[in-house]
């Protein structure tokens, strides 16, 4: 029912998506620049921090290491901050009868997945800039962007319909957000993780997400095949939370909005 909605609205999806792209930076000097700005700043302070003041310094291209994780962790982030509260704080629209209130939480995801997608070229310019080719891999990086929208999506869809009735749910998402950064690879390879403590990571799926764009785009192969497994298992279970929980609440959302 979601899906065949989806695509029945796919125009109006489209002017959503066009629309949050012109918001996002409306009024700036820059404009998309930002896109480009936030991640090298972030990268540029996360390698100085753990570069010169932790032993994660002795890893070679430890910048691109780094970026390979940041850049689509930004994509999470800011789908399931924005996607989250993207039912609650469009409830004039979502009041109307009949109208895909769905359709809002995946412009969100679309939307921030445009930007990370856009942010490539920046990753690989440093790529060539340093001496590290591209692997091989990164010819599953459509189908691995593909999952990672699907995760999102259902993710998202689950949360927002939850907002609906607990406004308490988008406040506890940037709380999550940051510790689940801290519990995944980003900043750290995998072989900094006890023995002990790497199965859990890699059933993380925010984590084995990570190991996955480490592959693709730095060519770090370590757990890739458990990764897989993980991540297109927590894609079934996170789109079926999200129809679930939105298809048992859509009924009475302007009721609460």
């Amino acid at each position: 029912m979601i899906v065949k909605e989806i695509f029945s609205h796919t125009s109006l999806l489209s002017a959503l998506v066009e629309r949050q792209l012109a918001a996002r930076y409306r009024g700036s000097i820059l404009g998309f620049v930002w896109s480009f700005l936030n991640p090298l700043v972030l990268m540029i302070v996360y390698t100085i921090v753990f570069q010169h003041f932790t032993r994660v310094g002795s890893m070679e291209f430890y910048s691109l290491y780094l970026f390979s994780g940041l850049l689509p962790w930004m994509w999470t982030t800011s789908a399931l901050t924005e996607g989250t509260s993207a039912i609650t704080s469009s409830g004039h629209l979502v009041t109307k009868s009949l109208f895909p209130a769905h359709i809002l939480v995946l412009a969100s995801v679309i939307t921030s997945g445009i930007h990370f997608i856009l942010t490539l070229p920046l990753f690989i310019l440093f790529s060539f800039f340093w001496g590290k080719s591209l692997p091989i891999a990164i010819l599953y990086f459509p189908l691995l962007v593909l999952f990672h929208g699907f995760f999102l999506f259902g993710l998202t869809l689950g949360l927002s319909s939850l907002n609906v009735r607990f406004r308490d749910v988008q406040h506890l998402v940037g709380s999550v957000i940051t510790i689940l950064f801290f519990l995944s690879p980003i900043l750290y390879p995998l072989s900094m993780v006890p023995e002990q403590y790497l199965n859990l990571f890699i059933f993380n799926p925010f984590s084995a997400l990570t190991i996955l764009y480490h592959a693709v785009l730095f060519g770090d192969y370590s757990y890739v095949d458990s990764a897989i497994y993980s991540v297109s298992l927590w894609s079934l279970i996170a789109v079926f939370f999200g129809f679930t929980l939105f298809g048992r609440g859509r009924e009475r959302f302007a009721e609460y909005l």
